[in-house]
């Protein structure tokens, strides 16, 4: 792939849903500190190892959603959030599963609230639209608002922490703004 039509794909992405999340972050929150610039793995003697573990651990779960989908669906936006938040964390940047553990959960939450508000949205337009999504889900179906079963919008939250540490695994990759249009975070 040529890196002009990497830089596109990543344009698209940075123009639609991480610009999203972006424009409907809220305001900071109060308490819980900010966790800027920090980073378990900060080279001051700090163990790795609950950062291979959690990328371990998205390896297993996206696993178990490919061999038991039925069972094992949730895991669908669990997994990819935690390899790419262990993978930013092993590369010294930001890692907000380390940041919930210290009890830093401004930016989490955060970012959780603006994907609850994107996800209402999405689900708002789909209900309207023609064609749209029609959910089928095992087990926990019911209860829903739009199209989207009332449980089905917890994924909401992790799926934002998931584009948000892909755009800064992107930056990583291909340097802050490399396509000119970089969508930036706070506590990079």
């Amino acid at each position: 792939m040529r890196d002009r039509d990497v830089g596109a794909g990543r344009d698209i992405g940075d123009r639609t849903v991480g610009a999203g999340f972006k424009g409907s972050k809220p305001p900071p929150l109060e308490g819980g500190g900010s966790g800027a610039g920090e980073s378990f793995a900060d080279g001051r003697g700090r163990s790795r190892l609950p950062l291979a573990s959690e990328v371990a651990a998205g390896l297993i779960f996206q696993t178990l959603v490919f061999a038991f989908p039925t069972q094992f669906y949730p895991f669908v936006w669990i997994a990819p959030f935690l390899f790419l938040d262990g993978i930013l964390g092993l590369a010294g940047r930001t890692n907000l599963a380390m940041q919930l553990c210290r009890g830093q959960w401004r930016e989490a939450v955060a970012i959780g609230a603006a994907g609850l508000v994107c996800g209402f949205l999405w689900e708002f337009w789909n209900f309207w639209s023609s064609p749209k999504w029609v959910y089928s889900v095992p087990l926990l179906g019911f209860g829903k608002v739009f199209e989207m079963p009332i449980l089905g919008y917890a994924g909401y939250v992790p799926f934002a922490w998931t584009v948000v540490q892909f755009v800064r695994l992107t930056d990583k990759v291909l340097g802050p703004g490399a396509t000119g249009r970089a969508v930036t975070f706070r506590n990079q």
